[in-house]
Formats: structure tokens, sequence, C-alpha cells
């Protein structure tokens, strides 16, 4: 099976200090993994590289088979399509209906004519799509909803309806539980490794709560101070190992 993420010795230096440094590591499409370490480690910078929003300062990225960071035009417009973002906030439009936050995921393909009609007569396909996206999510009953009608759980769920919508190959999360209730947080996990996982995608996740590692992640990769420590399958990552990348090894 092809790789879904490539780096060879990719490194991002930024003027005070932090970024990535060599990095080599190679993601097989179709598998999920945890990104883990502590704060400054360089996790979300690693997810910037990977969709192409930062190029490398030395060596290379590939995401889906193209070094997305050296596109520019159409070439990057539907490459950057192809990858999905879910952010630490859910980033819902306020005054739109979870309907048309959820048509938000697929602007970057539609044209202008065909965004404008579905912001007042929504296209029945359209609107089915959206639907299947929200049942999915667990929120096939607030399709109609406004956003601020919604608890922060639910808010989160459109987003990653949204995601569902836009239906990337390669899913990118950046601490995407974070501000909800802890009760909720592996719930929430589970949801988008479902998700994930019924849409035959990829998935590269940050995490800072390494309760959620229970959850079902294929890989574990463990950064500290902007290198890679370890990337090995989920199953083989002892306490030890995570203590020592947190700086609290026996």
């Amino acid at each position: 099976m092809r790789d879904a993420v490539e780096l060879e010795g990719a490194s991002v230096r930024y003027p005070d200090g932090r970024g990535i440094e060599n990095l080599t590591a190679r993601l097989e499409a179709g598998r999920t993994v945890a990104l883990v370490g502590p704060s400054g480690a360089g996790k979300s910078t690693l997810l910037q590289l990977i969709a192409g929003s930062v190029a490398p300062d030395s060596g290379r990225v590939c995401t889906l088979g193209q070094p997305i960071a050296e596109l520019t035009g159409t070439p990057y417009r539907v490459a950057c399509d192809r990858v999905g973002l879910l952010a630490q906030a859910d980033d819902l439009t306020p005054g739109l209906s979870v309907l048309h936050n959820v048509f938000a995921g697929r602007l970057g393909r539609w044209s202008a004519a065909r965004a404008l009609r579905n912001r007042f007569w929504p296209r029945a396909d359209d609107r089915r799509d959206a639907a299947s996206a929200l049942a999915s999510a667990e929120l096939a009953d607030r399709i109609d909803a406004d956003p601020a009608e919604l608890s922060g759980g639910e808010r989160r769920r459109v987003a990653l309806a949204r995601l569902a919508f836009q239906a990337p190959a390669l899913w990118l999360a950046d601490e995407p539980t974070t501000g909800l209730d802890v009760r909720l947080r592996a719930d929430m996990m589970d949801l988008l490794l479902r998700m994930v996982r019924d849409r035959n995608a990829t998935a590269v996740v940050a995490l800072h709560d390494l309760e959620l590692l229970r959850c079902d992640f294929d890989e574990i990769w463990g950064l500290r101070s902007g290198e890679l420590s370890f990337a090995r399958g989920a199953e083989t990552v002892s306490e030890d190992q995570l203590g020592v990348l947190f700086g609290s090894g026996r």
C-alpha cells in the first residue's frame, strides 16, 4: 500500500529556536497515528508541514504523493482539498445553520454560483450528503439548528461532519478535544477515528491528553524538542517510553 505521508530529513527552523529537525517518517495510507509530545515539541509544526501550509527549510515532505508546499495555482488548491484539518476551535460561522456550516467543507471545490445557490436554495443532493455526514457524527436531528443552540461537544461534532462532507483522503487534527469535558474526550476521539476508518481515510492526530492513547490508534509518534523520538505500532509503546518522552521516565 502506498504512503500517505513521507518525510525525509525534513527540518523547519524558527528564530526562537522552535521547529522540526531532520525528521524522517512514513505513514501508510489507511492508518491512524497519534502524535504526542510535551508542549513545544513541534506537533503543530509537523501538522503544518504535512498539510503543505509550511515548506521545509531542508529535506522533503510528500503528502498523498505530492510535495504540496511546492505547488501553486490549481494543483495546489486540488491537493489542499484532499487534506482536511480539524483545529482546536470548531470555527463554526455564527448566523449560519448547521447545514450551511457543513456546506463550508466543499467551498473549495464548488463554483461561486453553486455556493451562492446553496446559501439560499440548497440542492437536494448536497443537502442529502450533508445530512449523511451529520448522521455519521450523530447529529442527524440538528441539521437546521443554529450553532448557538449547541453544546460544546455538539459544535465539535459539527466540525467533524464538515470534514466528513469535505471527504479528504487525509484527516489532520490538532488537539481536537481541547476544551471538552473529560467525560466527552474519549467519546469524541472514538467517533473521529471511526469516521476516518469508515471512509478508508488516513489520520494524524496531535494529542496533549495521554489518556486518549487508549483509543484505537494504529501508531504512536513521539516528538520531543522537534525531533522524532519514536514511531511505533501503538500496541508496542510502553509507559516507560512515554515517561521518557515527557521527562518523567524512571
